[in-house]
């Protein structure tokens, strides 16, 4: 079992209760933060899966501060160890026997987040493998860490929240180990029914933009290599997003937005995405 876990709701697909059925069942407590403009539908039918508490609905607080409520609150409930999940990621069976064997085997003194991998082309036997930075997805992290640390920042609202926090956790001597022998699903984007290819909305290609150029002025000169590699992935990943999607002078506009508000310190909440 695991302490507790979180997962954030915006406007899930009817799929996304078969998602959360897959891990609720091994913690103690489901803290569920619902990010949708209305109350979504499958709240009621979580009540079923485990304990849970719905700590917000209705309202889009962003991720990093969905994350920050479930941390106080699961402190207060006294749980050490609180697993960040979203709507769209799963396990299968034996993935999620082995993640939480590894993790008791695997626990130190000075672990901050231990996670899984999120590529099943990369499994393979070695044992975990310490990391600067890993998504944010279906970690279990330390609590008193990562209130020790502040947290996620806030100002992030959406999109780079999990590199800060990592950056944070480092810097501060906690260690961050990656699975290497189980994977869980997770989808990124939304995909097109009709192309079947994953296209961003504008909104998160604005964050996208504006917050990558926060965290590289912030720990750019103290892990040149990783953004050294995201500055080459991001420069790609917007060119297909702007060539193969609709509305495309839309989408150069939001991401120049995000450089412009960088610049400006415009952080937080702007636009929804």
């Amino acid at each position: 079992m695991i302490d507790a876990a979180v997962v954030l709701l915006y406007q899930p697909a009817p799929d996304s209760l078969e998602a959360i059925a897959t891990y609720a069942g091994v913690v103690k407590t489901l803290y569920v933060v619902d990010n949708s403009p209305e109350p979504s539908a499958v709240l009621s039918d979580l009540q079923v899966l485990t304990q849970t508490r719905v700590l917000s609905s209705g309202r889009n607080m962003g991720i990093a501060a969905a994350y920050n409520l479930a941390f106080h609150h699961a402190h207060r409930d006294g749980h050490r160890w609180l697993m960040t999940m979203d709507q769209d990621s799963s396990f299968d069976a034996e993935e999620k026997r082995g993640m939480l064997d590894h993790f008791y085997r695997y626990r130190t003194g000075n672990l901050g987040i231990y996670t899984p991998l999120h590529n099943q082309k990369l499994l393979s036997s070695l044992p975990p493998q310490s990391k600067v930075s890993v998504m944010s997805s279906a970690n279990i992290v330390n609590i008193e860490a990562a209130l020790r640390i502040g947290g996620f920042d806030e100002k992030l609202f959406i999109d780079e929240v999990d590199h800060d926090f990592c950056f944070r956790m480092k810097s501060a001597g906690y260690l961050i180990l990656e699975d290497q022998e189980v994977y869980v699903h997770h989808r990124l984007g939304k995909r097109d029914p009709l192309t079947n290819k994953v296209y961003y909305s504008s909104g998160r290609l604005y964050y996208m933009a504006r917050n990558y150029l926060y965290i590289a002025q912030k720990y750019k000169k103290h892990y040149p290599d990783f953004f050294k590699e995201r500055s080459i992935y991001l420069i790609k990943f917007f060119f297909w997003q702007i060539y193969h999607a609709p509305k495309k002078k839309e989408r150069i506009r939001m991401i120049l937005l995000g450089v412009r508000d960088y610049y400006r310190d415009k952080m937080g909440y702007r636009y929804a995405c």
